[in-house]
């Protein structure tokens, strides 16, 4: 689930910023899925992990100018990191 907080857009000709939050829907739901890896290196443990976001729901509001349109988010995140244990196995 995510909620939008902003919403911005520049003109690349005038370099003028204007705001957009009123073009789209606040709430968002989606899935995820992924898969990784983790690689014992010494006391710790080393992971590697990829996952693929889908968005479920149309974020564009529904207007005369855009009655029709769809507009779904997705995206790739890949995360790494490092874990430590901390006091006693």
């Amino acid at each position: 689930m995510g909620y939008l907080t902003s919403a911005k857009a520049e003109d690349l000709a005038t370099g003028e910023t204007r705001d957009e939050l009123s073009t789209f829907n606040r709430a968002d739901l989606g899935v995820s899925f992924g898969g990784g890896f983790s690689v014992p290196l010494g006391g710790a443990l080393v992971f590697v992990e990829g996952r693929y976001s889908l968005g479920l729901k149309n974020i564009l509001k529904n207007t005369a100018d855009t009655e029709g349109v769809t507009l779904k988010t997705r995206g790739v995140q890949v995360v790494a990191g490092v874990t430590f244990h901390l006091g006693h196995r």
